[in-house]
């Protein structure tokens, strides 16, 4: 073998041995790992490694990889890789799997980051096809210095590199509770075009479909998204000059997203829903146009906000530099404006039915330097204000850490505000207010205030906040902590009030009884768990009630949580211009013994007329005199209930009086006194009239406040007590004695026992009648209980009356039997009556029936004393201090009555020019609802009536009722006279027949012989017929009907009383047919009118007399037969 032979063969045989040796040594794990070692010596990274197992021709495992590179660090647990190195002669590297467990990137902060160096794919290309079948990513950790990491639990992809064709198959990937789908393809020549398909998943409540097109010079997207139940939203847009200055451009479409479904789509993702208040409902609609330059809207509207009646907010404007806002926030400029048609704030503010409408507002500028204004008008239907409507405003300006309100206004008729505020919210809220104006009339109320509020770290701080309610003076400084102990701190409140009836409107209110001057003052401080208040001052001045004031301050203190009240002894003394010496003192101690409340008061010289101001206006009787009063109880707070208690009340110079009627009762002493609890109650009550003239005496215990068991006797000598009831009353030889025994329960006591009161004579002054041998008495019934009977019986002269029955208080039913004979009911100058009566009464819980009959045998009846008062209308109601001054004459209970009433054959009327006897017999019967009504008839058995200064005979006379209304009786009466005729030697009769009914009477005029009506009247009312006497007798018959007589002058005044007329009367001309009745009335002191009605001929005249001035007089006159007018001058001598 020649040399080169060998040569040839040696070298051959190191191509073959070699190689064959190196893929031998790859073959082994020590020797993949050396040539790993060699490999890493010249790697331009710093790259780590722990152990190497396997083969770098087949499959290898790397365990904690560490890559260190300037700006990052990689670190691996474990990286497995499984491909064929000896399939490379496909020509393409296939790559079977990759796979990487606990692969964590971490990255430097942005700030650390350098850009000396920047990579590039572009004109990166492969020289064979790589195709990577999977890749296996379990658990990637990315994350930065200061931020929090992220965790990526999976990552599965599938990809191929055909020389400048990258594309990402399969690509699957979860993040928290989020999975990716997605597929990417991008060419790596200098534009770097791409295009993305990827689907995002949020368990089964949000998807994100997302298509990306571009190139290193515009990136396009589109996408949709949808979460819950709403509608999808919509988004399309592109990114241009991604190598320089980004230049986006779209529209985000946002379509009916509520709040509702975000927050349902976090629950489901595990995440903490959003909660701001009243915004449940939120439905949020409109799209985003943006640029590089700005972000506008014109349509962005919240729907279903709490309160929002109806339609929507509406958000419009722009903002501007928005990109370069994302790192310097106070470069973008805004232009917003907010407006909103109607919005209920009832669940903001707390006040029912309060809207605000037309709500406008505009916010312009940067976010360091903003102006800012809104408008809205409010609206409160139930308000205390006479009209419902108010318009607010308030303009200012800010930055993105405080803003300032310049002015905030509120404009009404009846209430104006003006006030300016600080807000800061740098790092905390601190908030400083200035009230310089605030005037309110509300009904009877004014109020003005001013002052200063400030809010620093939660702790509401007010220098001073003074006003004027009505004229009550109120002064406000201190603090207030919203910490959650919710302290205040050196709260000084002092109030005035000159005149305390000024707080309410109701005449019958407490504070009316008590009108007066009050001032106090107080120095608050305290938390949640005790209040401490110490009173500096407390002075209450009243010209009648005198002056009280505080001794000294006190302090009270208040547990909240146990509700206990300490206090020392809190003395209020009185002093007034009639006793300046021995001052009244009315004082009240508290304090806490083992977790009990004690209270003790105690009240020296106490005036008793101070109860005269809490009774009713229509009371005449006082009470004086002075009371002592000591007063001990435990009270548990938890339950206020009465653990002990004693007491005394005691007086000796106490007097009731009644000033206008001169009537007095003296008490010589009396004394109440208790003790006890809850379980049982007992009480001891005496009263002593002065000389032995009486006493009363008791006790009464309770048990459980429930069972109630007394007795009380009576034995009383002296019953002038009776006059607050009965002022007119006089008795001689007065007696009340009885005993009354209580029991049952404090809400149905029963009561059993006997009383009676006896006289040996009693006058009754305004009736005119004197009682004799009055005795009245009330006991109990054996076998019945709460039942008691009424006896009674009382002379008069040679007549009695008589009463018997029972009566059942509780039950509220009555029975009660009233018989008499010759009873006089009535003996005043002007009337006379005697009664026999027999009444039945019976009241139940619902109704009144009274049956029987009341037959006068005497009576005489003359005219009655009337006088001037006139009562309003009924449909009328007069009002004082909002009470009415008369109450409608409401019956307590509907009454049923069936009643005979008869007149004697002595029942004499002299009145109203009628002089003689009546008589007859009348049903009366009256039901609820209903008019009284009557059957049968009253006659006149003999009379006369005198009219126009004449006597006619009354020769019948009757009122018939047919069982219809009292008022409205059939008329049967006939009145003649006789008169001397012109004709010597004959007698004339004239007369008048009424017939009909009181409301639609008929007249109709007769004489014997006949005669005309003229004639008759002339005979009826002269006594002569026409023509007779001289020419004046026409001028005397006007001159008769003008004077009258007294009996028709007093119906005449009546009548112009009744309907506010100035004449009222009979008018005639020289013909008597032209006689009329009419009326007149001055509408003005310068205007007068008069109509009249003919009495015999059909005709009616009205007439009009007007003043021009004070010597000018007009008049006119029209009637069915002519008119004409008159103008007088009149001039004075």
């Amino acid at each position: 073998m020649t040399l080169t032979t060998r040569i040839a063969w040696i070298i051959v045989s190191l191509f073959i041995a070699v190689p064959t040796l190196i893929l031998g040594l790859l073959a082994t794990t020590w020797g993949s790992n050396v040539a790993v070692q060699l490999a890493l010596k010249v790697s331009p990274v710093a790259i780590q490694y722990e152990r190497f197992e396997g083969s770098l021709l087949n499959q290898f495992t790397v365990h904690n990889l560490a890559i260190k590179m300037p700006e990052q660090m990689i670190t691996v647990d474990e990286v497995s890789l499984d491909w064929s190195l000896l399939a490379l002669t496909d020509p393409k590297l296939k790559i079977n799997q990759i796979g990487i467990n606990q692969l964590a990137i971490t990255l430097q902060p942005p700030e650390q980051q350098s850009n000396s160096h920047t990579a590039s794919l572009t004109g990166f290309s492969t020289p064979l096809p790589i195709l990577l079948e999977r890749l296996d990513v379990k658990a990637l950790t990315l994350s930065t210095g200061a931020e929090p990491s992220y965790q990526v639990s999976d990552i599965v992809l599938a990809a191929e590199f055909t020389q400048d064709e990258l594309t990402l198959q399969n690509l699957a990937a979860r993040y928290d509770a989020f999975t990716l789908n997605s597929e990417l393809a991008i060419n790596l020549n200098d534009q770097l075009p791409f295009s993305i398909n990827a689907t995002i998943n949020g368990e089964s409540s949000v998807n994100l479909v997302l298509a990306t097109t571009g190139n290193i010079d515009q990136v396009n997207l589109n996408g949709e998204l949808t979460i819950a139940d709403s509608p999808a939203q919509t988004f399309n847009g592109s990114i241009n000059n991604l190598q320089s200055q980004l230049a986006p451009q779209g529209q985000i479409q946002i379509n009916q997203l509520s709040l509702v479904s975000i927050n349902n789509a976090l629950i489901d993702l595990g995440y903490q829903p959003i909660e701001i208040a009243h915004t449940n409902q939120l439905i949020v609609h409109g799209s985003l146009d943006f640029s590089a330059q700005e972000i506008t809207t014109d349509s962005f509207e919240l729907f279903g906000l709490e309160g929002l009646d109806r339609g929507s907010i509406r958000l419009s404007g722009s903002i501007t530099s928005w990109l370069t806002a994302l790192n310097k926030p106070e470069l973008a400029e805004l232009k917003l404006q907010l407006t909103g048609p109607l919005f209920d704030l009832s669940h903001y503010v707390g006040i029912e039915d309060f809207r605000a409408y037309d709500l406008a507002g505009q916010v312009a500028g940067t976010v360091n330097d903003y102006r800012f204004n809104f408008n809205a008008q409010f609206e409160q239907p139930t308000s205390l204000l006479d009209t419902t409507h108010a318009y607010v405003s308030l303009a200012g300006f800010g930055n993105q850490h405080s803003a300032r309100l310049e002015t905030f206004e509120i404009r009404h008729p009846q209430v104006k505000a003006l006030g300016k505020a600080d807000l800061n919210w740098r790092e905390n809220i601190a908030l400083g207010a200035q009230l310089s104006q605030l005037e309110v009339t509300a009904q009877s109320y004014q109020l003005t205030s001013s002052g200063a509020i400030t809010l620093t770290d939660d702790v509401i701080n007010i220098p001073s906040l003074q006003g004027v309610v009505n004229q009550t003076q109120f002064n406000l400084a201190g603090n207030f902590n919203l910490n959650p102990e919710r302290s205040v701190s050196g709260l000084e409140l002092s109030v005035m009030i000159p005149t305390l009836a000024d707080l309410s409107t109701n005449a019958d209110d407490i504070l009316h009884k008590l009108d007066g001057e009050l001032a106090t003052k107080l120095l608050i401080n305290g938390d949640m768990d005790e209040v401490t208040a110490l009173m500096t001052e407390l002075n209450y001045r009243n010209d009648e009630l005198g002056t009280w004031q505080l001794l000294e301050a006190t302090e009270l203190k208040f547990n909240i949580a146990q509700r206990l009240l300490t206090t020392e002894l809190i003395c209020l003394n009185r002093s007034s211009r009639w006793q300046a010496s021995n001052p009244t003192a009315l004082c009240l101690s508290s304090e806490t013994v083992r977790d009990e409340q004690h209270l003790v008061l105690i009240g020296q010289e106490l005036p008793l007329f101070l109860l005269n101001r809490f009774r009713a206006d229509d009371v005449r009787e006082r009470i004086s005199g002075r009371v002592d009063i000591r007063a001990t109880a435990a009270i548990n707070p938890q339950d206020l209930s009465l653990l002990y208690t004693e007491g005394d009340v005691f007086s000796d110079s106490t007097r009731i009086s009644a000033l206008d009627d001169g009537v007095e009762s003296k008490i010589e002493f009396w004394q109440l006194n208790w003790r006890g609890h809850q379980e049982l109650l007992t009480t001891e009550f005496l009263l002593q009239l002065p000389e032995q003239q009486g006493a009363i005496v008791g006790d009464i215990s309770i048990e459980q406040l429930e069972q109630i068991e007394g007795n009380v006797l009576v034995g009383l000598y002296d019953l002038s007590l009776l006059q607050w009831w009965l002022p007119d009353i006089n008795t001689i030889r007065p007696r009340a004695v009885g005993e009354i025994n209580i029991t049952g329960s404090v809400s149905e006591p029963s009561i059993a026992g006997q009383f009676e009161v006896a006289a040996d004579e009693m006058g009754l002054s305004n009736s005119g009648i004197v009682l004799t041998d009055l005795r009245f008495s009330i006991s109990d019934q054996e076998g019945f209980a709460d039942q008691f009977l009424l006896d009674g019986q009382a002379s008069t002269g040679d007549g009695w009356l008589a009463l018997e029955g029972a009566i059942e208080p509780l039950n509220k039913s009555l029975r009660l039997n009233i018989n008499g004979s010759n009873f006089v009911a009535l003996n005043t100058p002007n009337l006379n009556v005697v009664v026999d009566p027999q009444i039945a009464l019976t009241a139940t819980g619902d109704r009144v029936d009274i049956k029987g009959s009341v037959h006068i045998p005497t009576a005489r009846i003359g005219t009655p004393e009337l006088t001037s008062v006139t009562r309003p209308s009924a449909d009328v109601v007069i009002y004082e201090n909002n009470v009415p001054l008369f109450e409608e004459d409401n019956q307590l209970y509907p009454v049923y009555a069936d009643i005979e009433l008869s007149l004697g054959n002595d029942v004499v009327i002299d009145a109203y020019g009628f002089t003689g006897n009546v008589a007859g017999r009348l049903q009366l019967n009256e039901a609820p609802e209903k008019a009284l009504t009557a059957a049968g008839s009253i006659e006149v058995a003999q009379g006369k009536y005198e009219i126009y200064g004449q006597e006619l005979q009354i020769d019948r006379g009757k009122l018939v009722y047919n069982g219809g209304p009292i008022n409205n009786p059939g008329l049967d009466l006939r009145v003649v006279r006789q008169a001397a005729s012109l004709v010597p030697g004959e007698d004339v009769a004239v007369g008048a027949q009424v017939g009909g009914s009181l409301a639609t009477p008929q007249l109709r005029l007769f004489s014997t012989p006949t005669m005309p009506e003229s004639s008759i009247l002339s005979y009826l009312l002269l006594g002569r017929g026409p023509g007779a006497g001289s020419d004046n007798d026409n001028m005397k018959l006007q001159a008769l009907l003008a004077l009258g007589s007294q009996g028709t002058d007093i119906i005449g005044n009546e009548f112009k009383q009744a309907f506010g007329l100035d004449e009222f009367g009979i008018d005639s001309t020289r013909d008597p047919r032209d006689t009329s009745f009419y009326i007149g009335k001055y509408l003005s002191p310068r205007l007068y009118v008069k109509y009249g009605v003919g009495l015999f001929e059909n005709t009616n005249t009205f007439f009009i007399q007007y003043k021009l001035t004070e010597h000018f007089l007009i008049e006119s006159s029209t009637s069915g037969e002519a008119q004409g007018g008159d103008i007088f001058y009149t001039i004075e001598k």
